[in-house]
Parts: structure tokens; C-alpha cells; sequence
């Protein structure tokens, strides 16, 4: 949602503007600039909303006939692999100042913030008002670059995060109740209901107008987090470019070697993803790496998938394998065959053995299913997660423009057509997922992770 915007000028009059809440979850795709966050409105008496601002804060704010009531939080909202859960209330008719506005961070009550100023008495904020609304964006600027999921608004109630979300009895993590027993008010709505709908799924009938941007549908929602390319690992002189939530990895011109890793990994299991690239400066290295002192030791010495202990890795442009920690180099496959070429990528780290595919072909005759044709890299020991990684050499005259199907559905923003789901009905990928192979994201981890 880089460059989408929404829009809606309510009509009606409000429950009761002097009680609130909103509630949403949200994904975080990019850092470091000024963002606004969901809706917020204006006029000539007032503005209400939220932001980050450029040192990755969240901020609320609320102006009211020349006054000003807004926090500012001492946390800086940073992880881009997990999905946020963000509570705010507001019932400005307590005595208390300190309560008449609240927020919440995945279930827990914010109380530490760099500013803060409460709202007086009896302040009637302006959300649901007969004014104009924005959505994850002011005007024509400062777009809110991420995933949302379940945004509400509810109208003369002031709810905290337990009416919408719950910890995990097994695990303790905070996660979604799909379905709260809620009461919206008037003005009250419920949009991106774990897709892209902007049609108000209340009994409001409250729905949004796209105003600029397209809205792409996703399997990666608070219920099951899928991986990104994470955008925290580059070499500093040649910084990639990240893009379509961060499932887009592009290189240009590297003068040494650039590689971007998944941000979800595994301990044990076996998962499937595709890549397709799209351009003929075919020079990168496909694999998959053990995350922590691995990684660390591949950017210090700016050196590719299979240059480093714990990494394995398929060369693009010419079909070889090559494995760590010395670039040992084995035959395997194929080089490309067109542009826009789709990769398929099998890997078994219960036995050790990882597959590929060049638009649907398996290399080495392999078939995943059965366990034949693998490239073993059983060589290769350590605990802890293992995740994806690819490697781009240092060659200024290649441009590598890599897109990543986790089992979102698309690369990039092109859909995939054939929408293959794994053994488990998790994910959209174009080609058929190999037998007891799965999408990697969290819900699959759990179930089938070691």
C-alpha cells in the first residue's frame, strides 16, 4: 500500500464523539519517513489521526478549536517480519486526564511516551463527523507503506485491545479474535476484514473510496505471517531496493556482492517458494543459509551463498550448486531459459536435500515428491532456523530484478494464474507444490517446523 489512499466524507451524525475507539493491525514495509496510519480527518475547527514520524515513533494527534491533545511514544515501532496489533480509545468524559486516552500495543497498555498531552474534559473528537476522511495517507503525501488488516472504528465506545485480540493459551502470543462482540455506532465501520475490501463489513455500510494506489489481496494476514525480503542486511555501498512488501529485491550495478534473506526461517520441515526475475543479467545465487553467526560472518566478509559456512545455494545464470564455506561448485542444472523465468525452490532440512525448478521443470530430472534428483547438503550441520537467501556478485554491468512468492499469491503486483495451495490449503503459487512440502509462514512452522 505504498501509494494507496482512501477517502470518505460521512454522513449522519455521531453516537457520541466524546468516546471512541480504533483498532487495527498492521505490517510495517518501509522505515525511516513520515507515514500516516490509517484514518484521519480535517476541517477548518480540527484534525485527528495517526503517523510515524521519520525516527519511526508513533505519534496521535488531536486539534481541537486551537487545542492540542496527542501522545508521542518512546518506542520506536522497527520490526518489519510481524504484524502489529494497535488499540486507541478515548472517553474524554472521565475525571481522570490520564485516562481518557489510551493506547495499546499487542494487548499491553502503552504508558512510557517521550510527550504527552491529555484532552480536557469533555472534548468531542471528530472521527465519523459530516467532514473529509483520509485513509493511510494526508492529501497527496506521507503513504502509509505496509499491510493492514482488520481496521475498526467504533462510534460511542470506548473498548481496550481484549475486545480484539487474546494471548494463545498454548504459546502465549498475542493473536486476532476474528470476530469481537463489538457495538459500532453510527459512524462506526469495519474494513480490510483480512483481504482488501474497502466495503464497510459492519451493518453501517460505511465503505471507502480508493482515491489513488491499487489494492492487492495477500495470504500474509495476523493470522498467518508470511516472510519478506529483510531490508535490515545489505552491504552499505550498494544498497538494493526494496519495494512490493518488501517480496521485491532489486540490484543495479553492485560493485560488491548484495544479498537480501528472508525474514522467517525454520528448524526442521520441508518448504517450497518461487522467485522469478526479470531481467536477461541473470547473475545471482539462490539458497538457502542458517540465520544468526552465518549471516553476520557472510556481510562482514562481503562474500555470496556458498561462501560461508551453513550455506547452500543455486547459481542462476548457469545451473551449478555451489555450497560453503570454500564455493565448492557441483553440476546440477541449468542456466535460464527467457526472461521472467519463475524458480521453484524445495528444501528438505530434515534430511538435508534441496530441489529445483525452472518453470515447473524439476533440474536434475528431480522429483521432491519421491525424494529423487536432490543436492545434498548434508555436509552442512547446526542448529537453530534456517532461511532463505540470495546472492547477487559484483559485476556493475548486472541488473538483477528478483520478485518473491512466498505463497502470497503475486510477484511483484502480477497474480499468479494457476494458484496451487500447499498440502495444507496455505498459499497461492503458480506452479504444483511437491507432496509434504509447505508454504513457510507461521502457521505452517508451527504445524510441520520441527
Amino acid at each position: 500500500m505504498a501509494s494507496t489512499g482512501l477517502t470518505q466524507t460521512f454522513t449522519g451524525t455521531q453516537t457520541d464523539g466524546k468516546k471512541g475507539t480504533i483498532s487495527w493491525w498492521m505490517k510495517r514495509t518501509k522505515l525511516g519517513t513520515a507515514q500516516q496510519i490509517g484514518m484521519t480527518c480535517n476541517d477548518a475547527s480540527g484534525n485527528a489521526g495517526a503517523y510515524f514520524d521519520t525516527s519511526d515513533r508513533f505519534i496521535w494527534y488531536g486539534a481541537y478549536d486551537g487545542t492540542w491533545d496527542w501522545f508521542r511514544t518512546d518506542r520506536l515501532f522497527r520490526d518489519m517480519s510481524a504484524w502489529y496489533h494497535i488499540v486507541i480509545n478515548w472517553d474524554t468524559t472521565l475525571a481522570s486526564a490520564g485516562d481518557r486516552m489510551q493506547m495499546f500495543v499487542n494487548g499491553v497498555r502503552e504508558t512510557q511516551f517521550e510527550a504527552i498531552q491529555e484532552p480536557a474534559q469533555n472534548v468531542v473528537m471528530e472521527f465519523g463527523s459530516a467532514i473529509a476522511h483520509y485513509f493511510n495517507f494526508w492529501g497527496s503525501a506521507s503513504y502509509f507503506d505496509g499491510l493492514m488488516s482488520y481496521y475498526y472504528f467504533i462510534d460511542g465506545t470506548a473498548y481496550d485491545a481484549s475486545a480484539f485480540g487474546e494471548y494463545d493459551s498454548s504459546d502465549g502470543i498475542w493473536k486476532i479474535k476474528t470476530s469481537p462482540s463489538v457495538t459500532f455506532g453510527n459512524q462506526g465501520f469495519l474494513i480490510l476484514k483480512n483481504d482488501n475490501t474497502i466495503t464497510d463489513q459492519s451493518t453501517n455500510s460505511h465503505d471507502w473510496t480508493l482515491s489513488t494506489g491499487n489494492l492487492l489481496s495477500t495470504k500474509d494476514s495476523p493470522s498467518n505471517n508470511f516472510p519478506t525480503w529483510n531490508t535490515q542486511w545489505y552491504i552499505a555501498s550498494d544498497v538494493p531496493t526494496f519495494s512490493n512488501i518488501n517480496n521485491q529485491f532489486d540490484v543495479s550495478g553492485n560493485s560488491s556482492y548484495i544479498w537480501a534473506n528472508s525474514t522467517l526461517g525454520a528448524e526442521g520441515g520441508k518448504w517450497y517458494a518461487e522467485f522469478r526475475i526479470d531481467t536477461n543479467d541473470k547473475h545471482s545465487i539462490l539458497g538457502i543459509t542458517q540465520f544468526g553467526q552465518y549471516l553476520s560472518q557472510a556481510f562482514a566478509d562481503q562474500t555470496n551463498p556458498g561462501g560461508f559456512d551453513n550455506s547452500v545455494g543455486y547459481k542462476v545464470y548457469n545451473g551449478d550448486m555451489i555450497i560453503g564455506p570454500s564455493n565448492t561448485t557441483s553440476s546440477y542444472g541449468t542456466g535460464p531459459a527467457a526472461e521472467e523465468d519463475i524458480y521453484g525452490m524445495a528444501w528438505d532440512m530434515d534430511n538435508k536435500r534441496i530441489y529445483f525448478s525452472i518453470n515447473g521443470t524439476w533440474q536434475n530430472s528431480a522429483n521432491p515428491s519421491n525424494g529423487t534428483g536432490y543436492f545434498d547438503y548434508s555436509a552442512l550441520t547446526g542448529g537453530g532456523p534456517w532461511g532463505v537467501i540470495i546472492g547477487d556478485e559484483p559485476v556493475a554491468s548486472y541488473n538483477d530484478h528478483w520478485r518473491a512468492n512466498w505463497g502470497n499469491g503475486y510477484f511483484g503486483t502480477t497474480a499468479v494464474s494457476s494458484a496451487n495451495a500447499d498440502g495444507a490449503g496455505i498459499g497461492a503459487f503458480e506452479y504444483t507444490v511437491p507432496t509434504g512440502f509447505y508454504a513457510l509462514c507461521t502457521k505452517n512452522i508451527y504445524t510441520y517446523g520441527g
